[in-house]
């Protein structure tokens, strides 16, 4: 198996070997950009699901509870280009 060590090499690398699907990856996107966010850029607006703004803490709560809410807030992330 070859090794490698540019990051965006490794993600599909590691979806073949771990069999992450997107939503996974995607979460542990957001909890990479997530843990290294200063705590006062956390209540900021990240992205608007159903005409509602959700905060980066408000996505991380819903993200880490598996909802339906969090895998839309994923998308969305994605569709900014933010994740």
């Amino acid at each position: 198996m070859k090794t490698y060590i540019n990051s965006k090499k490794m993600i599909p690398l590691l979806k073949k070997v771990n069999g992450m699907g997107e939503i996974e990856e995607l979460k542990a996107k957001f909890l990479r950009a997530y843990i290294n966010l200063p705590e006062p850029e956390r209540v900021q607006a990240v992205a608007i699901v159903e005409d509602k703004p959700y905060s980066w803490d408000a996505a991380n709560r819903e993200i880490s509870n598996n909802t339906p809410l969090g895998t839309k807030i994923l998308k969305k992330m994605k569709l900014l280009g933010i994740l």
